[in-house]
């Protein structure tokens, strides 16, 4: 087919697309597939691949038509060629799966190398084990997924896997920026007179730090300041462009929030000279890597008076090595384990004493 239909220079290029393609699928999804079939939805994705600018994000989601295109399925078809990433399978399915939408059959092809001109044309695709420095990485990924026929819905799927992919790339750009701002952090804390005890100073640097050894997946990073409502009550005012990862986008942020206007119990907290942290979560699940609500950690800075003068967020995930890890070994919450354990009254070597321990 291809040797018929392309110039023999591009021919030669789909048959090393092709290869690759179908040696990452599984071959009890295709054994009933025909030739057309097989041939037509690795032209089909080839199309998509074969001209791509750099950090460019290409989504099709299209119901194939035999007379139109070639080749058909019984299920919609979802087309993506972009950079490859951390996440970017995991934040799909989640997607699919929150809007209810099963995945039939998938082909990941992650890790593509491949050198393309200036133009974007594809110039050529290099063994995954190549070891040539100058060349883009690439994700292309076909997926069959339930079948739907209005076009309105096969859009609002392309727009919402372009959000959360968006989201994907977001994070990844601006994770070393999240890690370099949590380190700084650190710095800030280490080198200001802080109004708490230096037990508390010591413990919450200690936890900041387990964060950064693989503990917390970073998802994003805001910084916002204490301010004056129109009112004269006091808020706190997000400080622009300090957004990172899922949090750069700004817009749909509230920009100033009064103290009055948060749960008394969190105010407390917000306010408080005694602790520097606070640890929470989010009423926001995340769209990357994990559909749970995400973590939030702030870190409160102080003027010389001990009042709260700005407060740094982080939101992300805790990581699997955080949730398997000891509680006894984790800064700030083996306080609070140890605490909890003092007012149970329970024996440590007790049965009902270990059993609250774990």
């Amino acid at each position: 087919h291809a040797k018929k239909e392309l110039p023999k220079s591009e021919a030669q290029l789909f048959s090393q697309f092709v290869r690759l393609y179908y040696s990452q699928a599984h071959l009890d999804d295709f054994e009933n597939q025909t030739p057309e079939n097989l041939y037509g939805m690795a032209k089909s994705h080839w199309e998509l691949v074969k001209q791509r600018q750099p950090k460019e994000l290409k989504i099709r989601v299209f119901n194939p038509d035999k007379n139109k295109d070639g080749w058909e399925s019984d299920h919609t078809i979802i087309e993506v060629i972009a950079d490859d990433m951390p996440f970017i399978v995991d934040s799909m399915r989640m997607e699919l799966n929150r809007i209810g939408l099963m995945i039939h059959v998938m082909i990941y092809m992650g890790g593509m190398k491949v050198e393309r001109d200036n133009s974007g044309k594809l110039l050529d695709i290099l063994p995954y084990n190549s070891s040539e420095k100058d060349v883009d990485i690439e994700s292309p990924i076909y997926m069959e997924i339930d079948r739907k026929t209005e076009k309105d819905v096969l859009a609002t799927i392309q727009s919402n896997i372009e959000r959360v992919l968006a989201d994907v790339r977001s994070c990844v750009e601006d994770w070393s920026s999240m890690q370099r701002r949590l380190r700084d952090t650190i710095e800030d804390i280490s080198g200001a007179k802080m109004p708490q005890k230096p037990a508390e100073v010591n413990e919450t640097i200690a936890f900041l730090e387990w964060m950064l050894e693989d503990h917390f997946t970073f998802l994003g990073a805001r910084d916002y300041e204490r301010a004056e409502a129109d009112d004269g009550s006091v808020a706190m005012r997000l400080i622009p462009g300090t957004g990172l990862g899922v949090l750069r986008d700004e817009s749909r942020s509230q920009v100033i929030r009064k103290y009055s206007e948060i749960p008394k119990a969190a105010r407390e907290i917000a306010l408080s000279k005694d602790q520097i942290l606070i640890i929470s979560k989010t009423n926001t699940r995340s769209t990357v890597h994990r559909p749970t609500y995400t973590d939030y950690i702030g870190v409160k800075l102080f003027d010389k008076k001990g009042n709260v003068i700005k407060e740094r967020r982080f939101i992300g995930l805790y990581t699997s090595s955080a949730y398997n890890a000891n509680p006894k070994a984790i800064p700030v919450i083996r306080k609070k384990v140890a605490s909890i354990f003092n007012q149970s009254g329970l024996p440590a070597r007790s049965h009902a004493g270990k059993d609250l321990m774990h």
